[in-house]
């Protein structure tokens, strides 16, 4: 994982696309989110991710492992949603996390591994 990057307060973790794609080559044990809703999800994610829509997190996360290396995802830069869900399981204690802040746009675009139609407006440049 990359070292924190300062983001207002909160120390946020991020990870590039080529190095999220290389640590999902591995067979690692890295759990990759989907943090938007199932209706993004289900028209475009990244192969192998799960959804956990941001509402549903803090449910979600009561479940996991707090050191499971994990990183999250949402739609591209200017969205807030990756961040948002960092700081919620950092708050819960989570230890191992970060950010892939280009999103399912940045992945369509570099052509990795997705999964879906991938038609939603957002994906568009």
């Amino acid at each position: 994982m990359a070292p924190r990057l300062s983001s207002g307060f909160l120390n946020i973790a991020e990870v590039t696309a080529d190095d999220l794609k290389a640590h999902m080559e591995t067979g690692s044990s890295l759990m990759v989110i989907n943090v938007l809703d199932k209706q993004s999800y289900d028209d475009c994610r990244i192969k192998g991710s799960i959804n956990v829509p941001l509402a549903h997190l803090k449910d979600q996360a009561a479940q996991w492992n707090k050191n499971q290396r994990m990183v999250l995802y949402a739609a591209h830069y200017k969205s807030s949603t990756a961040r948002e869900a960092f700081q919620i399981l950092d708050e819960l204690g989570f230890t191992n996390i970060a950010t892939y802040e280009g999103g399912m746009r940045e992945w369509l675009a570099k052509r990795f591994p997705s999964e879906g139609a991938c038609q939603m407006d957002y994906l568009a440049r």
